[in-house]
């Protein structure tokens, strides 16, 4: 075989034949993707180079710089040309080297500062010499761009994503360079305005305490649309006069969606700080947060802290100022870019008006309680009871306040106000007594008590009491059986706004209304005054009447005493007497008795309950023309509010009254009047005088408030048998005298 010469072309898989003899056939082989520098293999593949004559091409490869042929891979055998002859076989070796290339960043209207503090920067074009197949080391250095944050570097120009990798290597590159160009992404230009409006009442004058407050934060970069403010965050220290509310935080995002933050997630409670992470803020765009907070009691001062001018709440105690601490501060952070960081910005989200917080609206309360003070509460009540009341106005708001508060009382036509006893109890536990000519207005029946102001957990305490009267069960007056009755407490709000006026139940004594029929009594006594053991002709004898009236509650009126004295009695006209139930005593006029109809009337009047009158006189007893015994008969009469249908039981707890007669009587009886009283016994013996008893006739009638006491009873005393006893004490002395 003829001498063949072997060309290897490198990284293209080229390898063409040599024949030197004429027409020899040519031989093709691909020795596939080898990189320069490796050797032959002793194994070749049939490929698709095509033969020529002569020295092929200069072989070309991306990255490689084609250095000419050579005997040896390594390049230290003989180079070979056009020229070389060829006297044998032989395998050529194609000798490469690393395209050179120049790399350039160009900093795309930025400077890189100096190496050393007070060098000028340059904005000159920063070139590196290189080959194929090296990285490429980022120049030392940040190059800065007024208004700009440098974010890498990029083979295209004017883009705003760096894609230098330092790890890539050269390779073929347009006019063997390779061009970086500077990223400039704008800074952006922040603004921040943060705004607190009173949800609550928008157009009050002063916040107060409850009021629901939103403070909008916006967050805007004005700046180019390319720009963005990286990693913002709001941070919001709440003051101590506001809480956060339980209700989501919102975040208005610039793409238009909004987000919903749970308060517990982004508020820490030891610092009480509302932090928020926004993120970014792109150029041209503006994020919003609303934070939902309240006014808290906090934002009161002392009650120590009393105004100057206690009339004017607008005049504070100069020497014990108080911040309300409502005013809410925002702090937003952020960054470049770059990640330098953006000028921190603090603002300022005074609440409206908060230079004073008023308290919250009042949650008031009206209470009201009666207890029967004649009779308690177990029983029904009766015409004449006393009832007192007790009216208790509470304010159950916290850090609220009820201004002037007045408690207002209509009393029934069927009550009758006592005066002198509305007493208020304030929250401090002073007690004043009110003058009724003051509070109370009697044509109406409206008691009207200013009780001040009240504040949150407090309470007043007004007390009264009242009587039954008459027209509560009076037919005449059906309007007035009704005696239940409302309390009302009316007053202002902080801003002196009238409050809703709130109104207690409606209350009743225990049980129906009833009436007490009074209960008369007339009990009517005789002594001798002269001897102890008898009544004797000529003696003197003194009567006593004694009209009383057992039912508390109640009046027995126009009560006249009437006796007649019958055969045997002589009025001693100068001894009528009356006493009263106190003790006191009055002597009567003589023309009270009659002494043609020997009729004694004593007018009295009025007996209360549990009240009993006397009246006395003296007689001179003698003995009856007939011989019988000595008895009248003493009455008294009088008018009561009693059932105009006797019939009625009262079973359905509703009963109908009027005037009705009350009357009463009591008998006083001497059976025997003897003869003159003789001083000795025909045997000299003396007589033992008993001690002086007396004759008592009772007659009670008794009442209740279902029927009707009517007629009179009358009781007599056994005398008699008083008589018989003396008598046989007198007859056993002076058989023991015998």
């Amino acid at each position: 075989m003829e001498p063949i010469a072997f060309w290897r072309a490198g990284g293209t898989g080229l390898r063409q034949a040599l024949n030197t003899k004429k027409n020899a056939s040519p031989y093709y082989y691909d020795i596939g993707a080898y990189l320069p520098g490796d050797t032959v293999a002793a194994a070749y593949y049939p490929g698709s180079a095509s033969a020529a004559e002569g020295v092929p091409v200069t072989p070309a490869t991306d990255g490689w710089r084609f250095d000419g042929w050579n005997t040896e891979a390594d390049g230290s055998g003989d180079s070979f040309g056009p020229a070389t002859p060829i006297t044998k076989n032989m395998v050529l070796y194609g000798q490469w080297s690393p395209k050179p290339i120049d790399v350039v960043f160009d900093l795309d209207g930025g400077e890189m500062p100096g190496e050393n503090e007070g060098d000028p920067a340059s904005s000159d074009p920063i070139v590196q010499h290189s080959e194929a197949l090296k990285t490429v080391t980022a120049p030392e250095g940040t190059p800065v761009r007024e208004g700009y944050s440098f974010m890498g570097w990029s083979t295209e120009q004017g883009s705003l994503i760096p894609n230098f990798d330092g790890d890539e290597q050269l390779w073929e590159e347009p006019d063997d360079t390779r061009t970086y160009y500077a990223v400039w992404v704008p800074n952006p230009k922040t603004e921040v305005t943060v705004k607190t409006e009173n949800i609550t009442d928008p157009k009050a004058e002063h916040p107060q305490v409850d009021d629901k407050l939103v403070t909008t934060v916006t967050a805007s970069n004005t700046g180019d649309p390319t720009s963005y403010w990286q990693g913002v965050n709001v941070s919001v220290p709440l003051p101590a006069g506001v809480d956060l509310m339980d209700e989501p935080i919102t975040v208005e995002r610039p793409d238009g969606t909004t987000q919903t933050l749970d308060p517990k997630d982004v508020y820490d409670p030891e610092t009480r700080t509302v932090s928020l992470r926004i993120g970014d803020v792109p150029g041209d765009s503006q994020v919003k947060v609303h934070i939902p907070t309240k006014v808290n009691g906090k934002a009161l001062p002392p009650k120590s802290n009393e105004p100057t001018d206690p009339s004017d709440p607008d005049d504070p105690n100069p020497a014990d100022p108080f911040d309300p601490q409502v005013d809410i501060s925002v702090k937003v952070t952020g960054e470049n870019p770059d990640g330098s960081p953006v000028e921190e910005l603090q603002r300022e989200a005074p609440t409206p008006g908060s230079e004073q917080v008023l308290p919250a609206n009042p949650d008031p309360t009206v209470t009201k309680e009666v207890t029967n003070v004649t009779r308690g509460d177990t029983t029904d009540a009766q015409v004449g009871d006393l009832l007192r009341y007790t009216v208790t106005v509470a304010n159950d708001h916290p850090y609220s306040e009820l201004k002037d508060a007045v408690a207002s009382d209509l009393l029934p036509l069927g009550l009758d106000l006592v005066p002198d006893t509305v007493k208020v109890t304030y929250p401090d536990g002073a007690q004043e007594a009110m003058d009724p000519a003051d509070v109370y207005h009697d044509e109406t029946h409206t008691l009207t008590v200013p009780v001040g102001n009240i504040f949150g957990g407090e309470k007043v305490v007004v007390t009264f009491e009242a009587k039954v009267n008459r027209s509560a069960v009076d037919e005449a007056t059906p309007e007035a059986h009704d005696i239940g009755n409302v309390a009302t407490v009316d007053g202002n709000t902080p801003e002196d706004k009238k409050g809703e006026q709130q109104q207690s139940q409606k209350i009743f004594p225990s049980g129906w209304i009833k009436f007490a029929i009074p209960q008369p009594t007339v009990a009517k006594t005789v002594i001798d005054d002269d001897h102890p053991n008898g009544y004797y002709e000529g003696d003197q004898v003194t009567y006593s009447i004694e009209a009383g009236n057992s039912q508390p509650g109640t009046a027995w009126e126009d009560v006249v005493v009437h006796d007649t004295l019958p055969d045997g009695l002589a009025m001693v006209a100068t001894s009528l007497t009356l006493i009263h139930p106190d003790g006191t005593q009055e002597r009567l006029a003589r023309d009270l008795y009659d002494p043609e109809t020997r009729e004694l009337t004593v007018p009295i009047g009025t007996i209360q309950g549990g009240e009993v009158w006397r009246v006395t006189f003296a007689c001179d007893l003698s003995k009856p023309a007939n011989g019988t015994a000595v008895v009248n008969r003493a009455s008294a009469s009088g008018t009561g509010f009693g059932l105009t249908d006797p019939s009625g039981d009262g079973s359905s707890g509703i009963q109908s009254g009027g005037i009705v007669a009350v009357d009463a009587a009591g008998i006083a009886e001497i059976k025997t009047v003897q003869d003159p009283y003789a001083e000795n016994e025909t045997n000299g013996s003396d007589l033992v005088v008993p001690v002086k008893k007396a004759l008592r006739s009772v007659a009670v009638i008794p009442a209740t408030g279902d029927r009707v006491v009517d007629g009179a009873l009358t009781v007599s005393l056994a005398f008699g048998a008083a008589a018989c006893a003396t008598m046989a004490v007198l007859r056993r002395r002076r058989a023991a005298d015998r």
